[in-house]
């Protein structure tokens, strides 16, 4: 059985780390060989040689939604989540009306085909704050303009892209979960919640500090959204915590960096759940082994094991990226005995930013 996977980055790298484990073989289509799964024993395909890719994979999947749309097209009776689902993320706009179709909970947007417009429906609906996003090609904080005046709207007056208005939401908390599904079954990961800063997640901790009550919407969405995509994959859910209540920020069909947690603090982790799920065989159990901090490595060079490793119960993994201002280089889990112990942990890491 050989894996085909669109994009080498980091999760591309940590599935084909843990499937080579389960015996399988890979193959990996990207723009150039500069990607972290060069690091692996997967064989890389440049995007000019996508039908060899394709004739050479028994199955298809992705770790990132921003290939171009006729080689996913051409690929797509492999492709697994499915071509349709592919698409739907491709695009916040198109994601947001599947949700909102689907009487999921989502806080109130407007669309525009462009800056203009968005000032124009801003104004018209005094719709102020509000986050206006590009609905493509938008992640870690990238095409995103916080609008918290009329003023601020100059940053957008000469955008010529689709574009899409969010209500600005003063959450309590940002959470996250993860759903797997297959044609036999599904599960659901323990819940996270998020810290960001600048659009990037900065660290997580699992689990969340939420209700029981709460929890259980939760789950009970991440399922009901798995069942309406028709998904055979995994999906990752980011909501906010607003008024007790949760709406759900942005999904992700694939892994996902509020995962990586799960490489260490879970019965399963995200990437293996990822593999079974696209491969149709027994999904693996989800419990937590112990509260996990999981902390991204952002724009710094390698730091020195033993500086991590001294940390008790410390996992430390790399990307072999090429470093560059906010990019994500690699992440550290900490298995605590106390869930509190990671209020200061996260003030001692300073020293690797």
């Amino acid at each position: 059985m050989k894996i085909g996977i669109l994009g080498g980055g980091q999760l591309g790298f940590m599935t084909i780390l843990r499937g080579t484990y389960m015996g399988l073989e890979f193959n990996v289509l990207d723009k150039s060989f500069d990607i972290s799964a060069s690091k692996t024993g997967a064989k890389i395909f440049t995007f000019e040689n996508y039908k060899q890719f394709y004739n050479e994979s028994d199955i298809i999947t992705f770790e990132f939604e921003h290939i171009p749309l006729e080689i996913v097209e051409y690929v797509k009776d492999k492709l697994r989540p499915s071509f349709e689902v592919f698409y739907l993320k491709q695009e916040r706009i198109r994601e947001k009306d599947f949700l909102k179709k689907n009487n999921f909970p989502v806080a109130k947007f407007y669309k525009a085909d462009n800056g203009n417009q968005a000032i124009e429906i801003i104004k018209e609906n005094n719709f102020i704050p509000c986050v206006i996003k590009t609905s493509r090609l938008g992640y870690d904080g990238k095409g995103q303009f916080y609008i918290k005046s009329f003023e601020d709207l100059k940053e957008v007056e000469n955008l010529n892209e689709k574009l899409i208005i969010e209500e600005f939401i003063d959450f309590q908390m940002e959470i996250s979960t993860i759903v797997a599904r297959n044609e036999k079954d599904i599960k659901v990961f323990p819940i996270s919640e998020n810290f960001h800063k600048d659009g990037i997640l900065i660290y997580n901790i699992t689990p969340a500090n939420i209700s029981e009550k709460l929890k259980r919407k939760v789950e009970e969405i991440a399922i009901e959204l798995s069942k309406a995509m028709n998904l055979i994959g995994i999906l990752a859910i980011e909501f906010f915590v607003y008024n007790d209540d949760v709406l759900i920020n942005e999904i992700a069909p694939r892994p996902h960096n509020t995962g990586h947690w799960t490489l260490d603090g879970c019965i399963t982790s995200q990437f293996e759940q990822f593999l079974r799920a696209i491969l149709n065989i027994p999904l693996g159990e989800t419990q937590l082994i112990k509260p996990t901090l999981m902390i991204n490595l952002i724009d710094i060079q390698k730091p020195k094991l033993e500086e991590i490793l001294k940390i008790k119960n410390a996992y430390f993994y790399w990307y072999f990226k090429e470093r560059k201002t906010r990019r994500k280089m690699g992440h550290i889990n900490i298995l605590l005995d106390n869930i509190e112990e990671y209020k200061e942990i996260i003030n001692c890491f300073k020293i690797f930013r």
